[in-house]
């Protein structure tokens, strides 16, 4: 989706941000969460918007923490009107990119082991499975943990 536009996450943003993650996970984040990710020194949340009517419409976002030269990608989701159309793609090219910019080499994440269309996508982005977290989620469902070798990274630039 060639029109996205990706900002900083700023609290003007929580109400949309909130919409879509409650409309995306069994388990959604409280919004106290992401007031935390705002304020928190190694957290980088950025959101996506598209024109729409004439105004900029928040569809998406991601939060990614970055610690030493590791990153770790905490949460990601599309508004559901917006899916399949390449929307969490952009925003993982432009978290990977922002992330080796700082001087990262590595990025894990973890993802519902039930969540396909997730599981495709980051092995699609060439993540790699490495562990598996017995009843990680609060539902008893174990999360598949990932990792992302940056030094193999090169940003799709046309």
């Amino acid at each position: 989706m060639s029109d996205l536009k990706i900002f900083p996450m700023s609290f003007t943003d929580l109400e949309e941000v909130m919409e879509i993650e409650n409309l995306s996970f069994p388990q959604p984040w409280h919004k106290s969460q992401f007031k935390k990710e705002l304020i928190n020194p190694i957290s980088f949340p950025f959101v996506g918007k598209v024109l729409h009517n004439g105004k900029l419409k928040l569809i998406s976002y991601i939060v990614f923490w970055l610690v030493s030269d590791e990153a770790h990608i905490l949460n990601i989701a599309v508004h559901p009107e917006y899916l399949r159309r390449g929307i969490a793609t952009e925003l993982m090219f432009f978290s990977m990119a922002h992330i080796q910019e700082m001087g990262a080499i590595d990025i894990f994440l973890e993802v519902r082991s039930s969540n396909v269309a997730a599981n495709r996508l980051y092995k699609s982005l060439g993540f790699k499975d490495i562990g598996l977290r017995k009843g990680y989620y609060e539902n008893g469902e174990d999360a598949i943990v990932m990792h992302y070798e940056l030094m193999s990274y090169r940003p799709n630039v046309s």
